[in-house]
């Protein structure tokens, strides 16, 4: 099932550093000593955040780095924090008299490791990272907008460290933010985009995250113009930084690289082996406005367009607004439906509710089953959902939602059709799933199997203080005959404190807590379970490894002729400068659309499966997967198997159900089918 890999298959640089020195004491006390070289003592300090601050914790921050910046000459905004262990408490670096080191414990070393870094990005000038520490966050790459009404808005990078087994991880997050009246403390705010500007002209209390607008920050961009200021060279170049640091402080550490040693073709599911749907399909207009009978065409060449096929296609009353929630009798009738769905103006999403307190899809699910809201309070389709997904009322809804714009009066379509298309590859998926039957590879492992989706949402704090749902999706099934057989299926929506010990009993990989999006696939047959990590714990590609870093690599396609007349970066086999994803007609790389990466890592399985698509400035950052599996040693603890991974059943299984153009069409399924399916198990339409 696992190919090794020649040596011509690229690494690529990740936003990892690994500390090699023989203590993470050993790598703080030599940062220490770099940052008092200016002949100030440096020592780690602590401030507790009352209560009635903590949701906004940037003023008394602010005021805690005045105070200091007083007191030592520091600027303000170039003071670091980090938030605690404890809820409340921060963490930042404060200066003395004394340049002698001060003597450091070994659970402080981790938080002194970044702060430093942070301190020395902030107090350095690295031409391309200008760097605001505005109350307890970090920003970068800051520009303004204008936006309706005169409003400034401010979009930027917000800048976050994590420390995990001896690894510093960079986090870029891009955020959108409201200058509010008054906000402005000195200086002219709409300076040139192209240049940036400084948050610290705004006042930290004047600044709050603006719901209403999507962010415009560019993941990936292959324009000239635009690279400096997209997150791939962003934090191409804060690795680097932090490594020109940890280097001249002295601190042994390598830059975590992505090597791949072996690759897997995918996909093993292929879209052909699904497209047939059983049941005819009833498109529905689950709005008030009118629909043009010739865009009805539009949408059935989309449907049709990746080769899924429907017994049949007709529109509820003719594709004019469904005037009461009768369409839902097509489910109990064993039709499959498309359902249009107005897109909330605020929300952003299909929920249609008389207060935005219920406006986000699990407060309105919630308040449906606490008899807050009752069922003429939603739309159909919000009811639909949660009477056959969350309540399980009947049987398994073949349904599916698309959210659409309403203009003039009228459904709009969208211009790009993708959206539908993917809709049709989502009905014929959720129709396998409703039969209990999936064509799988012949080769995959035989057994009997259990996938366990966990997550926790937040409420709306105005709705429900911001309870916590804790949820669990279990699916049984059996791999036999080519096939994947579901035997059983079970949503737990609600869990209630007094329950989780029956859960955890139940399932010994929890560890005994529940955790936010935590994916398990346990062997029925043995006592072994494969646990998935993905997220910021989980590094990102960043650039070819031929490259020492994104100056040399962008100076080099420049010098080459590797920049097109229009200002675009080749995306060519011969520049790659990211590798994996491929360049549109790029056939000598064509064939990587059809691999899994993957690298043994002894302890862990880390893979990448590259797009189907050319690369493309809209695809966004593409993140490695780990897999660990955990076998049971004394009968009560599991303990991480640390070799022989590939030669487990449980990873010939998940990396063999990967997929593209079945997880989302034309896209590559970055993770297993075996997810989808435990999706599909909860409230996934």
């Amino acid at each position: 099932m696992f190919e090794p890999l020649t040596p011509s298959v690229p690494a690529a640089w990740t936003n990892f550093l690994t500390i090699t020195e023989p203590t993470d004491i050993a790598a703080a006390e030599k940062l220490l000593r770099q940052l008092a070289a200016g002949g100030q003592r440096w020592q780690l300090r602590s401030t507790e955040i009352d209560k009635t601050h903590r949701k906004s914790p940037a003023v008394p921050i602010q005021a805690r780095k005045r105070e200091i910046a007083q007191r030592t000459g520091l600027e303000a905004h170039h003071i670091p924090f980090l938030r605690g262990r404890r809820a409340g408490q921060y963490y930042y670096l404060e200066p003395g008299a004394d340049p002698a080191v001060p003597a450091i414990e070994a659970g402080d070393a981790p938080l002194i490791i970044q702060l430093c870094l942070l301190a020395a990005l902030l107090n350095r000038s690295a031409p391309g990272l200008l760097a605001d520490a505005v109350g307890p966050s970090v920003y970068l790459g800051a520009r303004t907008f204008k936006a309706a009404a005169g409003a400034t808005g401010v979009e930027a990078f917000l800048l976050e460290t994590n420390y995990l087994h001896r690894e510093v991880q960079v986090i870029l997050a891009a955020k959108a933010m409201q200058v509010l009246p008054g906000a402005m403390k000195s200086g002219d705010v709409l300076t040139p985009d192209e240049t940036g500007f400084s948050l610290s002209l705004v006042s930290p209390d004047r600044i709050r995250k603006w719901d209403g607008r999507k962010t415009h920050l560019d993941d990936i961009s292959f324009k000239q113009s635009a690279m400096t200021g997209s997150r791939l060279y962003l934090l191409n170049r804060l690795t680097e930084t932090f490594s020109d640091i940890l280097k001249q402080a002295g601190v042994a550490h390598e830059r975590r690289a992505f090597a791949p040693t072996h690759a897997t073709t995918v996909p093993r599911v292929q879209l052909s082996d699904i497209a047939t749907v059983s049941r005819p399909l009833v498109v529905i207009n689950n709005t008030s406005a009118s629909w043009p009978a010739e865009s009805h065409g539009r949408l059935l060449d989309a449907l049709k367009a990746d080769g899924v096929t429907f017994p049949q296609v007709s529109f509820h009353n003719g594709g004019g607004p469904a005037r009461d929630r009768q369409w839902m009798n097509h489910l109990d009738r064993g039709a499959a439906c498309l359902v249009l769905n107005r897109r909330a103006e605020v929300s952003g999403t299909s929920i249609q509710v008389e207060t935005t307190r219920f406006d986000r899809p699990w407060d309105a699910y919630h308040g449906l089953a606490q008899d807050i809201l009752l069922a003429d309070d939603v739309d159909a389709y919000t009811w639909a959902k949660f009477d056959r997904l969350y309540r399980r009322r009947g049987a398994y809804p073949v349904l599916q939602g698309i959210d659409l714009e309403i203009e003039d009066g009228n459904l709009r379509l969208p211009e790009n059709m993708a959206a539908i298309r993917r809709c049709a590859v989502e009905l014929a998926i959720k129709d396998s799933f409703s039969r209990n039957r999936i064509p799988v590879d012949m080769s995959l492992p035989e057994g009997r199997f259990t996938l366990l989706h966990t997550d926790r949402i937040r409420l709306r704090p105005d709705t429900f203080n911001g309870e916590i749902l804790s949820m669990a999706a279990i699916v049984q099934f059996e791999i036999s005959d080519g096939a994947l057989h579901l035997r059983n299926t079970e949503f737990l929506p609600d869990i209630a404190p007094d329950e989780l010990g029956a859960l955890h009993k139940r399932f010994p990989c929890l560890g005994g807590k529940l955790k936010g999006d935590d994916f398990y696939l346990i062997d029925n047959e043995r006592p072994v379970f494969l646990r998935r990590f993905t997220g910021a714990i989980v590094p990102k590609i960043l650039l070819n490894a031929r490259y020492c870093g994104i100056e040399e690599a962008l100076t080099d396609m420049t010098a080459a002729g590797g920049v097109s007349p229009s200002g675009l970066y080749s995306r060519a086999a011969n520049w790659l400068l990211l590798p994996y994803y491929t360049g549109v007609g790029d056939a000598q790389l064509k064939k990587w659309r059809q691999l899994s990466f993957i690298e043994d890592r002894g302890a862990f399985v880390r893979y990448f499966v590259p797009a189907l698509l050319p690369a493309n400035a809209s695809m966004g950052f593409s993140n490695l997967h780990d897999l660990m599996v955990y076998q049971e040693t004394d009968g009560t603890r599991y303990e991480a198997v640390s070799a022989g991974l590939l030669d487990d059943r449980l990873i010939q299984l998940y990396l063999g159900t990967l997929t593209n153009g079945v997880m989302r069409l034309n896209e590559s399924g970055k993770t297993s089918l075996l997810e989808k399916l435990a999706r599909l198990a909860g409230m996934d339409t």
